[in-house]
């Protein structure tokens, strides 16, 4: 017990000097950082490989104002994220990403391909499109779950706020 009361005073002397000496001391909840309490000021886009097999998720990302047709362009696919940062997720792994807020974006899938050979892919799943301020908003987590029923590939999607 000893050493306790020997840094209590020291912490206690420290405190009254640094507080006599115009510092401000700021105490966080984590210790340090953003608390995971606060959601983010972003929208994070999960991918979930279920289909046992190697998966090019086929995400795009471009402006809204462009409009869903210029979104499957080579220029707006996301390749940042998954294995290598080349934006395949291999076999039963997740990989994400996040996008700031505020840029009005369309978020998508042209379906996905799966395979062992994703050059001559087994299957391509279903395209989906979001739009921010439309059908996702800041804070919330976009979710593509690609699974496979045979040589089918089976794309499904949720849409959730973010939770701590």
């Amino acid at each position: 017990m000893p050493l306790v009361r020997t840094h209590g005073f020291t912490w206690l002397a420290w405190t009254g000097m640094l507080l006599g000496t115009g510092c401000t001391i700021e105490v966080s909840p984590d210790g340090g950082g953003s608390s995971n309490t606060t959601p983010p000021t972003v929208i994070t886009v999960r991918i979930v490989n279920a289909t046992g097999k190697a998966l090019d998720p086929q995400i795009y990302v471009g402006p809204a104002s462009a409009g869903a047709a210029a979104l499957f362009t080579d220029a707006n696919k996301k390749r940042d994220f998954g294995f290598g940062g080349l934006g395949y997720v291999e076999t039963d792994a997740e990989a994400s990403f996040t996008l700031a807020c505020g840029q009005h974006v369309l978020i998508g899938t042209q379906g996905g391909a799966f395979g062992d050979n994703l050059n001559t892919p087994l299957g391509q799943g279903q395209s989906f499109i979001f739009e921010e301020d439309v059908n996702i908003r800041c804070t919330y987590v976009l979710t593509f779950t690609f699974s496979s029923n045979g040589g089918q590939l089976v794309t499904e999607y949720s849409v959730a706020p973010w939770e701590p």
